[in-house]
């Protein structure tokens, strides 16, 4: 009766140790709350930029209070405000290898960068804040025009036919891929080496 309750017992201590190892390993960190330019701003994490053209006309010429206060705090704060400009696969594996860093980019084409520099699970521990509200294009024309029924005519075609749709695949991406499963986790001696004690303490009573 003693040998089959500490076994019981060993048992039941077993499946918990296990539990509680594989929950903490396992286990999804929190993501950071920042959602908007404004949070981004005020937070303490170091920016840097594509330096594409109209990332500057964009952060000169809008008048949002987010764009003065990221403007204020994270480029002309800097010692050298022109070393926030930094190529896209610099910026990339920084983001990658450095914590706390954040990278501003056009997503149309640097998502299947990331991809290709980022494990999955690092991947799903990305955070996007988008730098512009999205906005719809209209194609501009004369009141008058006499192309004005054909373009309307065309456009429809081409949202009719899956043209636009085509197009909108292959240049945009709306996410990434994540899968937070598929890959391995590390278990050192420091979480199993009471497992193994316990169990040849447990055999050697037995």
């Amino acid at each position: 009766l003693a040998y089959l309750s500490l076994y019981l017992a060993t048992f039941i201590v077993y499946n918990y140790y296990t539990s509680i190892l594989l929950s903490t390993l396992l286990g999804t960190p929190p993501k950071s709350d920042i959602k908007t330019l404004g949070q981004l701003a005020d937070s303490s994490l170091t920016v840097s930029l594509e330096p594409l053209p109209y990332n500057y006309v964009y952060l000169n010429a809008s008048q949002l209070p987010d764009v003065r206060r990221f403007v204020s705090r994270k480029i002309e704060s800097r010692k050298n405000p022109q070393k926030v400009w930094i190529p896209v696969k610099e910026g990339v594996l920084r983001v990658r290898d450095e914590p706390g860093f954040v990278y501003v980019l056009e997503t149309s084409y640097a998502y299947p960068f990331l991809e290709r520099n980022f494990l999955p699970h690092q991947i799903c521990d990305l955070n996007e804040v988008n730098l512009r509200p999205d906005k719809s294009l209209f194609t501009q024309l004369h009141k008058n025009s006499s192309y004005r029924e054909l373009t309307r005519i065309r456009g429809i075609r081409m949202l009719e036919t899956g043209v636009f749709r085509k197009h909108r695949r292959y240049w945009v991406r709306n996410k990434l891929n994540c899968v937070p499963s598929n890959y391995l986790f590390a278990v050192g001696m420091e979480y199993t080496a009471p497992l193994f004690l316990m169990l040849a303490f447990s055999y050697i009573l037995c």
